[in-house]
């Protein structure tokens, strides 16, 4: 015999598509994984040359911001301008050293025409030609370029003292380039190297072979403006990859720079090979043991559904599925509880509404059989009075049966929600007169007094009148059937706000509190002789198909009122035609 698919346990149908999915991934990456791998190494390569070189951008600005805030914070002194002014050199030596912040390389202070007037000790001076030059641009905009000076190339920083427009002299801040490369270096990680005119201006490199010029120089796409440049270089025996950019300076001119990160830090091709092969390899496997264990856990919880169905199926609808989620298992164990909840309340509900019935009907089919045998006993003997009186028994209690029948079919349909309301607007107070009346001739008979107290005219209910009349019915049978002889049953109608009360009230001995609470609780069946029967059960399902309340006082000695309220028909209903409505 052939095995299907979905004979197979659950766990092998999912593990086993899930294993054909990974073994057509791994053939996959296998045969993208070497391009894969290179595509991978390059972009690292890229990756890390362009955070080095913004990292080296981005600490230059700081230091040349740095540069122009000493500057700036020099040519606004009060004291250092007044010391120009007057031509003071003295008192501007010691302005110039008091109010000099930060790092830097020089520090100078020239004139209107850019010669030198003091600069403090100890620091490389500018030339006056590049002074001179700075300050005539420093005139239109903050002064900045690389400009060489006698210790090599320096970044040079100017600002005008006074008015820009009219100048008293100007402030000159700079920083060696190959001590301010030396200070970034460690931030960047990396080598960096400055070009002026397409040569080397300044460089972190260090060797002692050979000339460091030679080893770094601008590659001919960057000096013939072409724009970045990537490539790779050694120098001393070391791989380097190496950015080659354009920066500019202001006014119209640029110089070049270039970011040299060492090959060893970015991932070596045969590596990414290797880890990539040593990927492809273990992650199947990890996923293969992850995806059995994950199909044992869901055919494990599908497994419990599946036996708590099983011993529903047997009987057990008191049987639980114990599983607290939300997914597709989860939500499935919901519908099997709230199934085998409902079946529970359905078998609960078909065993009390059997009891029921065979309580209902044993008392007439017992009077009726002890009638018969009265009647077959006494056939030859009997006279005719007392054939007649064991006929009328039997007769009264095949119709007191029929009535229970008809009760148990009534409420039966109530349960299964399949009772038809025919509503319409009506007067209650016919309604009620005409129950009142059809009862009277049994009240009279037990001596028993009825009377009505009603009002002379209502708004209209929105009711069904035969259902609104089997209700009234029910509370007065009740009333006369629990009342001794001799006393007396009031009808009385009251309109109260947006809705109208019935009240059946009797003189009879009342209803103890338990008991009475027992009656009213729509989950009980009544039982019992001294239970009510069928009615008041069938009377308050009906009030509350049609959106009303039945509820009932009683004390002892004093009698009892069984009430019930309807609302009034909405405004602009009175003319409604009949509908049906469907009430459970």
């Amino acid at each position: 015999m052939r095995t299907k698919f979905f004979d197979l346990p659950l766990r092998f149908q999912i593990i086993i598509p899930f294993s054909l999915l990974i073994v057509a991934l791994t053939v996959v990456a296998v045969s993208f994984g070497l391009p894969l791998a290179s595509k991978a190494t390059s972009q690292n390569v890229d990756l890390k040359l362009e955070n080095a070189r913004s990292h080296f951008l981005l600490l230059l600005d700081h230091e040349t911001t740095q540069l122009d805030r000493t500057a700036a914070l020099l040519a606004q002194d009060a004291e250092l301008a007044a010391a120009l002014a007057g031509g003071d050199r003295e008192n501007l030596s010691e302005a110039l050293t008091a109010g000099a912040q930060g790092a830097f390389d020089a520090l100078q202070v020239t004139d209107a025409e850019g010669a030198t007037l003091v600069g403090v000790g100890g620091h490389a001076p500018l030339p006056a030609d590049t002074l001179t030059r700075l300050g005539r641009a420093a005139s239109t905009h903050d002064g900045g370029a690389i400009v060489s000076s006698s210790s090599g190339h320096m970044l040079v920083v100017v600002r005008p003292i006074g008015p820009r427009e009219n100048p008293q002299g100007f402030v000159a801040t700079g920083r060696l380039l190959s001590r301010l490369l030396t200070n970034l270096r460690s931030d960047v990680d990396a080598e960096l190297a400055f070009y002026v005119d397409g040569q080397l201006a300044a460089s972190t490199f260090t060797n002692q072979h050979s000339e460091v010029q030679d080893l770094v120089a601008l590659p001919f796409e960057v000096a013939a403006g072409s724009g970045s440049v990537r490539k790779g270089s050694v120098i001393d025996g070391r791989s380097y990859a190496a950015t080659y950019n354009r920066l500019d300076i202001g006014d119209g001119a640029s110089v070049d720079y270039a970011v040299f990160v060492p090959r060893s830090k970015v991932w070596p091709a045969d590596m990414v090979v290797a880890s990539g092969l040593a990927a492809i390899l273990i992650i199947p496997l990890v996923l293969l043991v992850l995806g059995f264990a994950i199909a044992r856990v869901i055919a494990a919880r599908l497994e419990r559904v599946v036996v708590a169905i099983e011993r529903i199926g047997d009987g057990d609808f008191q049987q639980r599925v114990n599983l607290e989620s939300s997914d597709e298992v989860g939500r499935l164990a919901q519908v099997v509880n709230r199934m085998a909840a409902r079946l529970h309340e359905a078998e609960t509900s078909k065993a009390e509404f059997l009891a029921m019935a065979s309580h209902e009907v044993r008392t007439p089919l017992t009077l009726i059989g002890n009638a018969s045998e009265l009647l077959l006993d006494a056939s030859d003997g009997a006279d005719e009075a007392s054939r007649r009186e064991l006929l009328e028994i039997i007769a009264g209690n095949v119709e007191r049966m029929n009535r229970r029948v008809a009760d148990l079919l009534v409420l039966a349909r109530m349960d299964a929600g399949h009772l038809a309301l025919r509503t319409r607007p009506a007067d209650l107070i016919p309604l009620v007169v005409e129950a009142a009346e059809s009862v009277r001739p049994m009240l009279t008979a037990k001596g028993q007094s009825l009377s009505l107290a009603l009002p002379s005219s209502l708004r209209p209910v929105s009711a069904d009148p035969d259902r609104i009349q089997q209700v009234m019915l029910n509370l007065l049978t009740n009333a006369s059937r629990h009342t001794p002889p001799g006393t007396r049953v009031c009808v009385r109608v009251v309109s109260a706000g947006d809705e109208v009360r019935v009240e059946v009230d009797d003189d009879g001995p009342g209803i103890p509190q338990t008991q009475l609470e027992r009656l009213l609780d729509g989950q009980q069946r009544p039982f019992g002789k001294d239970a009510g029967g069928l009615g008041l059960l069938i009377a308050q399902r009906l009030v509350a198909l049609h959106d009303g309340r039945l509820w009932a006082t009683s004390e002892p000695d004093r009698g009892c009122v069984f009430a019930f309220a309807l609302p009034y028909s909405p405004e602009g209903e009175e003319g409604r035609k009949d509908e049906d409505t469907v009430g459970g």
